[in-house]
């Protein structure tokens, strides 16, 4: 019934793009999982990921679309997009500022995403709602932004510690005066059923990547067969489950060998591979170079 479960379904555009959205994997620097950038008429196709992002418009007007729902942002707005939400820009005949933070919600307290009944409700924020904020509340809100963008570029001496602690108060200050539960609960967002499953997959991969996981594994947890399941995540993440699968493997184990003294050998069996041939085979087709490069230049430091 799988590969039948489509045609009865009445897409609409806005579901073609959802349907199109691919999987983005970020890689950070000095291991920090967030990054903040100010970008100009920003035109970005249907995708998603693990991290939460936060959008502020500087200036101008931009088509900003999160699952089923699209607004036209203008100064002022803010957008809160959680983690696996599908969303897209497009400045087509507009123009725009827009400052984009995009963080792992391990940095605040939720390393699985975080939980829909504490996320901000709606996903857009107007401007004449933060307007309605007092002026000590609404000039905090926006200093803060302004200094997790600063903390980030110039990344001065105990950078970490600022941002998360500028992030926390960030999200505090969203839950506080944004979250509106409807009816006593949160109103839930409208999603595929084909890629909810995906996104479970996922999900399970980057908390379970240290065991022993297989195709028969993961699409039963996602409910799928085995054949029906590699062509989904083929066509939402961009690549294959075992692809996948091994660049979690990798990004973790390169963390690993640049923040501790273990291993490599151990490091290897830890993040799940199975032996070091795989893994350093593995390595080098991710990143290019053996992993015992990165011991080497950890030397010079």
């Amino acid at each position: 019934m799988d590969k039948f479960c489509f045609l009865f379904y009445n897409f609409t555009e806005e579901d073609k793009a959802i349907m199109h959205a691919y999987l983005e994997t970020r890689t950070y620097a000095n291991d920090f999982p967030l990054t903040s950038e100010i970008q100009k008429d920003n035109n970005f196709l249907a995708h998603w990921h693990i991290e939460v992002e936060i959008v502020y418009v500087f200036e101008g007007n931009i088509l900003v679309s999160v699952n089923d729902e699209s607004r036209i942002m203008k100064a002022g707005d803010m957008a809160i997009i959680n983690s696996t939400d599908i969303h897209r820009y497009d400045s087509t005949n507009m123009q725009s500022e827009i400052i984009v933070i995009i963080f792992h919600p391990e940095l605040v307290g939720h390393p699985a995403g975080w939980p829909e009944e504490t996320f901000c409700n709606p996903v857009f924020i107007e401007s004449s709602r933060i307007d309605q904020l007092d002026g000590k509340t609404r000039e905090n809100l926006l200093r803060i932004i302004h200094s997790i963008h600063d903390e980030y570029v110039h990344q001065r001496p105990f950078f970490r510690d600022c941002l998360q602690g500028l992030l926390k108060e960030l999200t505090a200050l969203v839950q506080r005066y944004f979250f509106s539960p409807v009816n006593g609960t949160v109103k839930k967002r409208i999603r595929l059923p084909d890629i909810e499953k995906i996104k479970k997959a996922i999900e399970y991969i980057n908390q379970h990547y240290r065991e022993d996981i297989n195709l028969n594994i993961i699409s039963e947890i996602a409910g799928l067969s085995p054949c029906y399941f590699s062509r989904l995540f083929a066509k939402y993440s961009g690549t294959s489950f075992n692809s996948y699968l091994g660049r979690v493997r990798v990004d973790a184990a390169e963390k690993l060998i640049r923040t501790t003294q273990d291993s490599i050998i151990s490091i290897a069996y830890e993040c799940g591979f199975n032996s070091i041939r795989t893994f350093n085979r593995t390595f080098r087709a991710i990143k290019g170079f053996p992993p015992s490069r990165l011991r080497n230049v950890k030397s010079f430091k």
